[in-house]
């Protein structure tokens, strides 16, 4: 990469040094705050995200105070100011309206794309809510006050626009090859879904006969094989326990965000007030098999649990266990995960928010049900076929992290200078 000519010091320590002929300013010269109130009714709604500034979601939280929310316009630069919010930001294709806790500047004759990644670069997003104030971290807000007396660089107008044409050609470059390994993941995916569903419905053995299922869905089944419902050979099928959260204690809450992600998530767990003589049904063990059982996002989730130390489900999440040992549990936990739409839109019930997994609508749901050596063999070969293809799957992700950490350094060193375009 080419360096400028020569360079000063910007006096700054998130800049460090930049061109010798780029100038610094304080936000407050270079931006007019815009503080005019208005209705969502006269401006369209809008988010702020990690991808920028666009129409409102779907899922945003909604308040009751549409008539008293901030003017954007196209072009405006907007800002979270909740440390929560970190790295949302952009500025806005649109005239519309934000809520109050973001902050709206209106630039003083800068290029807008070189602002839009100047203020989303990494390290302006530290200086920016390292001058907030809080009580903790994470509720963390920085008050356009402080916001102003933050340094930024400016080039030359000429060379604010070459840099802005130079990252939208890279950046696209980038994320053309990001979209490419993002689609081949999804391809893996659906490959992994076909072959959990071809071994669990149909076997290992291609020449083996076939009957009817009698189930619409199912289809054929080999001949050798029974249908049943969950109840005939699964003696336990219930929630876990309300939990009673305290601050340190030998057990921890195993919830619905702990396993709906594919893997077993610590980093928000809590600690539950048990006693194992009162009541234990949410004590999980070895091989049991956890269905997030609320909510329409994560319902039908499913997760074999294999942790050691104690651990309790809430009662958000529904236990499957066999004290007879009837069926191997690796093999139920992967017919349960190909049919997700099943059990979170047949199998459920209840209003958009409050939507519940009935418990007897699932003892009655059919499995195709083989000898309890095919389970295993069948059990086997999918954890040998799928761990190749996650291999795949966990080098193209790490590839898109990688990718991403590229263009973030190459936005910030192209921002402050640190390398010159042409």
């Amino acid at each position: 990469m080419i360096k400028y000519d020569s360079y000063k010091s910007s006096g700054i320590e998130w800049l460090g040094e930049i061109p010798s002929h780029w100038d610094i300013k304080k936000i407050g010269q270079s931006f007019f705050e815009r503080k005019e109130k208005v209705s969502d009714k006269d401006f369209a709604p809008l988010s702020v995200t990690k991808k920028g500034v666009v129409p409102q979601l779907d899922n945003a939280a909604k308040s009751n105070a549409g008539d008293d929310r901030k003017k954007v316009l196209k072009g405006d630069f907007v800002i979270n100011s909740r440390s929560d919010r970190k790295g949302s930001s952009g500025v806005s294709p649109l005239d519309g309206s934000v809520s109050l806790i973001s902050i709206v500047l209106e630039p003083k004759d800068l290029n807008g794309k070189y602002i839009h990644n100047l203020l989303r670069s990494y390290e302006f997003t530290e200086e920016f809510y390292r001058n907030g104030q809080g009580i903790v971290a994470d509720l963390w807000s920085t008050k356009y006050s402080l916001m102003k007396s933050i340094y930024i660089p400016i080039p030359p107008k000429k060379e604010q626009v070459g840099i802005a044409n130079f990252l939208d050609k890279k950046l696209e470059q980038v994320d053309n090859y990001i979209s490419k390994q993002k689609e081949l993941i999804e391809l893996l995916k659906e490959k992994k879904s076909s072959l959990i569903n071809q071994a669990v419905t149909k076997g290992l053995d291609s020449k083996v006969e076939y009957k009817e299922s009698d189930i619409a869905w199912l289809g054929k089944i080999p001949k050798h094989w029974e249908v049943k419902k969950l109840k005939t050979f699964c003696n336990f099928i219930n929630r876990g326990l309300p939990p009673n959260y305290i601050e340190e204690s030998d057990y921890k809450v195993v919830n619905q965000a702990t396993i709906s992600k594919g893997y077993f998530d610590e980093t928000s767990i809590k600690y539950h007030k048990f006693n194992l003589k009162n009541d234990n049904r949410g004590l999980l063990k070895y091989n049991d098999i956890l269905i997030a059982s609320t909510g329409g996002g994560v319902l039908g989730k499913v997760y074999l649990y294999k942790e050691n130390g104690n651990y309790i489900a809430d009662s958000h999440l529904t236990i499957l266990r066999d004290f007879k040992q009837r069926f191997i549990p690796a093999y139920i936990f992967f017919w349960l995960s190909i049919n997700f739409d099943l059990i979170n839109g047949v199998l459920s019930q209840g209003s958009t928010n409050q939507i519940e997994l009935q418990k007897n609508w699932l003892k009655n749901m059919f499995f195709c049900f083989p000898p309890k050596k095919e389970q295993k063999q069948i059990v086997e070969y999918i954890e040998k076929e799928s761990s190749k293809i996650d291999k795949v799957i966990t080098t193209k992700e790490d590839e898109i992290k990688l990718l991403d950490e590229y263009k973030q350094s190459l936005i910030s060193s192209v921002v402050t200078g640190k390398i010159k375009v042409s």
